[in-house]
């Protein structure tokens, strides 16, 4: 299962819901991440350890940033011709997105994600909806 970057960056702030969904989920698959979201949860870790409001501590960082390095990244040369298709039909899908939707079709493996929209438009993607997604966005 390929976990985005909203799903990760929760679960690591120990969100209740996505704690929930995401322990469901590791039950029947195993989460894996693409080097999109790699980066960019480490350009998120840097952002909410110095954010004005309510940083992470620098042992909170450090445990997150140990967790990440823990996960299996999927890439694949491939992968970037099918993210550049998916930018070039749907310009309005962020970087991260395209990235994360051409490791998807590539390996043909289901989505975790919290933004759906520019997901489910790809012929192709699949998407794993848990079964408390209704209450994730609140979450």
């Amino acid at each position: 299962m390929l976990v985005d970057t909203g799903v990760m960056s929760r679960f690591f702030l120990k969100k209740p819901q996505i704690v929930k969904a995401y322990t469901e989920l590791v039950v029947t698959a195993v989460p894996v991440i693409s080097a999109s979201v790699y980066i960019k949860l480490l350009r998120w870790l840097v952002n909410i350890r110095g954010r004005a409001t309510d940083p992470i501590t620098k042992s909170e960082f450090d445990a997150i940033r140990k967790q990440l390095d823990k996960y299996v990244q999927l890439n694949h040369g491939n992968c970037i011709e099918l993210a550049i298709e998916t930018c070039r039909l749907y310009p309005d899908t962020g970087l991260g997105d395209c990235f994360t939707i051409g490791v998807g079709l590539f390996f043909d493996i289901p989505i975790f994600t919290l933004n759906p929209k520019h997901f489910e438009r790809v012929p192709g993607v699949r998407l794993y909806r848990p079964d408390n997604a209704d209450l994730l966005e609140t979450n």
